[in-house]
């Protein structure tokens, strides 16, 4: 990790340095672009460097100092680590467009669809990979539905996986952040509220040693930009 660098001044009396942050490529592809224009027209001086990693490998950069901070799902224990909300995220359902079944299976509620998904037994499905939370999710939901599905395709990028499940591969249990696509939106359905598909999206960074000056200053962008 950098030292702070407001000690670090080049000779025009610009920031000189660098940031490593770590969080999972679909995050950076909601997080970064809201961001990452305006800390560089304060900091021109200051490179930013993304670690598009898994949350187990981002949690292991952050333990081995390789990075300044991360954007992570909550953790469950964090001995040492400091974590700060950013955003709330959710699990949605992506069915082939158009798809017959879903839409048997859903209704409207307070303006979202709801689909049952207890109905979904024997569905192909497209889904992350084991280690990164969408999936540990989705599979905590499976289990609790006594679900048996079949896992046709698994990719990291969740939105590659709910472009795939809307143009006809399987059905796709993704961030409900990653049915955006520039300026579209993908139609998605909503879980049932006991399935308890939601979780907090935050900053973590280690206790025991302090965030640069530059790193500090990003943190409190993506905060003001995104809290919940």
């Amino acid at each position: 990790m950098e030292e702070d660098l407001s000690f670090d001044l080049a000779e025009d009396g610009v920031y000189q340095g660098s940031v490593s942050i770590g969080m999972g490529a679909n995050r950076a592809q909601r997080v970064l672009p809201d961001v990452l224009p305006e800390f560089h027209r304060r900091y021109p001086g200051i490179s930013v460097q993304l670690f598009e990693l898994s949350t187990a490998d981002i949690s292991i950069g952050l333990m081995n100092q390789r990075l300044d901070f991360a954007v992570v799902g909550q953790p469950h224990s964090a001995s040492g680590i400091s974590f700060e909300p950013l955003m709330a995220e959710q699990l949605v359902l992506v069915a082939p467009k158009g798809d017959p079944f879903a839409q048997a299976h859903s209704c409207r509620q307070d303006g979202k669809w709801i689909v049952q998904l207890d109905a979904f037994s024997k569905k192909q499905f497209i889904l992350g990979f084991p280690n990164q939370k969408s999936r540990s999710v989705s599979e905590r939901i499976f289990k609790t539905l006594s679900l048996d599905v079949k896992i046709v395709f698994q990719t990291l990028n969740s939105v590659t996986a709910a472009l795939l499940a809307y143009n006809g591969l399987a059905y796709a249990l993704v961030p409900e952040s990653c049915t955006i696509t520039g300026e579209n939106r993908l139609l998605h359905y909503h879980l049932p509220p006991e399935l308890d598909a939601e979780w907090i999206i935050g900053i973590a960074t280690l206790d025991k040693y302090p965030l640069s000056h530059a790193a500090s200053q990003l943190r409190s962008l993506m905060l003001e930009k995104f809290k919940v």
